[in-house]
């Protein structure tokens, strides 16, 4: 999937749970196993997600190598 077929992907997501509060975002596995959620008002950082691990780790992932498991609004 490239990588603006998983943008639009994720907000027509965020669409769908009544729009993009502060806090609304994707909850993810990154490719090792970790972890975490997105925030839908984080920009892609040259082209990667900002994943914000539940171990409170930071980190910048692939879109396309995330899990989604679930959304949050």
């Amino acid at each position: 999937m490239t990588e603006e077929a998983i943008a639009w992907e994720f907000e027509c997501a965020q669409r769908l749970i009544g729009g993009l509060d502060r806090n609304a975002g994707t909850l993810v596995i990154t490719k090792n196993g970790l972890v975490g959620r997105t925030f839908s008002h984080e920009k892609l950082v040259n082209g990667k997600v900002r994943v914000h691990c539940d171990n409170g780790s930071k980190l910048l992932c692939q879109p396309e190598t995330l899990k989604v498991t679930g959304y949050i609004n």
